[in-house]
């Protein structure tokens, strides 16, 4: 037994050795002894790792929806554990050197990356983007400034998640000729009869989407004012009146009646009647139509004539005066002539 033991390190210190390093951390060596007989043997060397790379499958661009395998290759001897990343956050679940999804989302589309770990050390990987070809999101529409006045500049904003980017459409609600393709839709100097509801659609190779309605409300002003009798013309004493005025406005407006000379209103609202008119009520009325973005007057005359009744008196009083008038004159007629009678009949004197 000793001098076999004895030969067999007499063979080793003596052997002609060459190596070659395989994976793992290991190499295959080959040798002759003295003698020149062949062996080899395999050396296996502890190490952390020294490579570590990923690969995914399919490569390039990704349908949503696909299967997809990203793998994680390291050399490293102990065999290394895996850690996978997205973002700089840590997977869950994800601890084996094949990472796999079943189905691949929008959501899934970013920067990979894994870590190979053993004992000795680790060693990430260089991020690998996994990009994912998915159709529109339904667009959000954003509308700057929140309160919109009549000539000012508005921006209506259409924006989707969609990859390949998408291009946007804009529509008036029903209106099919689209008003621009862009982004962002501009009014430089809005008027109020651009006030209504607008869409955008967003579209890419992988589909289309539209979104929500959104509502532009301008704001203006009251403006063409009107100002009405009812009845109209001159006012019969006795009588009602209604004053009725009307304008166009956004906010709606708040009316007040003024007569003119006066610091306090005669009444509020669109409609002021006046009962049983008087004389006194003639004048100039104006209405003060206001809401928060102006304000602006309008006048209106009323004249005030002697109602019916009041006429029947007069008329009255006229004929009993004329009576009265024909009674003296007829009365005053007939004594100057029995005067006159009684003169002719004297006798003359000689």
């Amino acid at each position: 037994m000793d001098d076999k033991r004895m030969t067999k390190r007499s063979l080793n210190l003596n052997a002609d050795v060459t190596g070659v390093p395989i994976l793992g951390g290991r190499s295959r060596c080959n040798a002759r002894t003295s003698q020149g007989n062949p062996f080899e043997w395999v050396t296996s060397t502890t190490d952390r790792p020294k490579t570590c790379t990923v690969s995914v499958t399919p490569s390039g661009e990704v349908e949503e929806g696909k299967p997809v395998d990203m793998t994680c290759m390291s050399d490293a001897n102990p065999a290394a554990e895996y850690t996978w990343y997205k973002e700089n956050k840590i997977l869950p679940d994800a601890s084996k050197p094949v990472y796999h999804f079943h189905a691949v989302s929008s959501d899934d589309r970013g920067s990979y990356y894994c870590e190979s770990k053993n004992q000795y050390g680790h060693l990430e990987s260089s991020p690998l983007f996994l990009d994912v070809l998915y159709a529109p999101k339904v667009p959000s529409v954003s509308i700057t400034p929140g309160e919109i006045m009549e000539g000012s500049s508005v921006t209506l904003t259409c924006s989707s998640d969609a990859n390949p980017a998408a291009q946007y459409t804009w529509y008036r609600k029903d209106e099919h000729q689209p008003l621009g393709v862009k982004e962002n839709f501009i009014f430089k100097s809005i008027d109020s009869s651009e006030s209504g509801e607008y869409y955008c659609t967003a579209l890419n190779s992988r589909g289309k989407k539209t979104s929500s309605r959104v509502n532009i409300d301008v704001k203006y002003a009251p403006r063409f004012l009107s100002v009405s009798l009812s009845p109209s013309g001159k006012i019969a004493e006795g009588s009602s009146v209604t004053l009725t005025c009307s304008s166009d406005a956004n906010p709606a407006a708040d009316y007040n009646w003024y007569k003119e000379g006066k610091d306090s209103p005669e009444a509020s609202g669109k409609n002021f009647t006046i009962r049983n008119i008087q004389h006194e009520h003639s004048g100039d009325y104006y209405c003060k139509v206001q809401n928060k973005i102006g304000r602006h007057n309008a006048t209106v005359s009323v004249i005030v004539v002697a109602g019916p009744s009041k006429l029947a008196v007069i008329g009255t009083t006229l004929f009993i005066f004329l009576i009265i008038f024909i009674f003296v004159f007829l009365l005053k007629s007939e004594i100057v002539n029995t005067t006159i009678t009684q003169t002719s009949r004297k006798p003359q004197k000689h």
